[in-house]
């Protein structure tokens, strides 16, 4: 996906993505393209929402780029304009969201409550942003493989160190901080709370809220 740039004007794929996974993204300008555009992300979207479908449906390693490009409607030539890998296909659902929310959540938190306190209410209050059934089954692929898994691991724990760095900015008394056995906490927690939109979306279901389910990992 193209990067932001320095006005933060130009962020044509974030908004498809956004609605192809039913989150909102308020902060997109409207911008107008082209019809060759349209046309382009309308296939771009195809391709990334077939590919999601087979991962799901037949699994990560038995799906290959020439049988997305058939369901797809496109050639595999054609495919790999979009994407030359499976793996480039299945980062095109990562969403950032979560995680970019999670430093300006805690900065944002009263200075009255303690840290480990000020992270399990930023973990309650973004969760609900995140419970749709589109981000429960790119969740479940990627828990699906053992390499997948352990790039995930690589994210949990990127999403700890800006949770440490914004505690750290928001309570920057060393006697405020979380101890070595609190972070062990903390690290639990953030692994919990980017999994509760799963788990939550799941125990809606059972009449379970994400609330809970966070308050119970």
């Amino acid at each position: 996906m193209p990067a932001i740039s320095q006005k933060g004007r130009q962020r044509p794929a974030l908004t498809y993505v956004f609605a192809a996974m039913g989150l909102r993204a308020h902060d997109e300008p409207a911008t107008k393209v082209s019809r060759r555009e349209q046309k382009r992300r309308d296939t771009h979207l195809r391709v990334a929402e077939e590919g999601l479908r087979l991962f799901d449906e037949n699994g990560y390693d038995a799906t290959t780029l020439e049988a997305v490009a058939a369901a797809s409607g496109i050639s595999a030539r054609t495919l790999f304009y979009y994407f030359k890998t499976k793996y480039e296909l299945l980062q095109f659902w990562h969403d950032r969201g979560f995680e970019e929310a999670l430093r300006p959540a805690i900065l944002a938190a009263s200075a009255e409550q303690g840290p480990l306190h000020a992270v399990r209410t930023c973990l309650l209050e973004l969760v609900p942003r995140y419970e749709t059934e589109k981000l429960v089954t790119v969740d479940r692929i990627w828990h699906s493989t053992g390499t997948l898994r352990a790039d995930k691991q690589m994210v949990y724990f990127q999403m700890e160190e800006t949770v440490f760095a914004a505690l750290r900015e928001r309570w920057p008394q060393p006697e405020q901080q979380p101890s070595p056995h609190g972070r062990d906490g903390v690290d639990r927690g953030v692994a919990a709370g980017h999994g509760g939109a799963q788990a939550g979306w799941r125990g809606s279901r059972l009449n379970r809220s994400p609330q809970r389910s966070i308050g119970h990992a």
